[in-house]
């Protein structure tokens, strides 16, 4: 398999990227099953106006832990802004990119009552979580 290294016009003029290892939510509410979540990526507790590509995966767990046993029954897309690269394990664990701002809106559809949490992996190993995304 190859590693394409994605560098941003920044990077190829000599900057180099911020670490990150933190990230805010914010949760929208439930509208026809549902629910769009931004995650913004901070580096050094501000917004990284740089497309990032990270990994995430649902779990039912507060404190991240595990991937969670079942699918959303409606899956998740691309809420707007920042793309959905692909699913790894489709409807629990996708690869996304934010745009240049540094965000990425998540919609995530499921009929019926469920609580899930978004947890993104940082580059550094962390695994940020969200408060719960509450489905009714």
């Amino acid at each position: 398999m190859a590693v394409i290294q994605q560098v941003t016009a920044a990077q190829a003029a000599g900057a180099s990227l911020p670490p990150w290892a933190d990230c805010t939510f914010t949760i929208g509410t439930e509208s026809a099953n549902a629910i769009t979540t931004k995650v913004e990526i901070l580096g050094y507790s501000e917004a990284l106006a740089l497309p990032v590509v990270f990994d995430a995966y649902l779990s039912e767990a507060s404190d991240g832990e595990g991937l969670t046993g079942t699918a959303l029954s409606g899956d998740w897309a691309d809420g707007g802004d920042g793309n959905l690269h692909f699913q790894i394990v489709t409807g629990k664990a996708a690869r996304w990119q934010t745009n240049d701002a540094g965000s990425c809106q998540i919609t995530m559809t499921h009929s019926g009552a469920r609580n899930v949490y978004l947890c993104i992996l940082a580059p550094t190993g962390v695994v940020v979580v969200s408060d719960v995304i509450a489905f009714t």
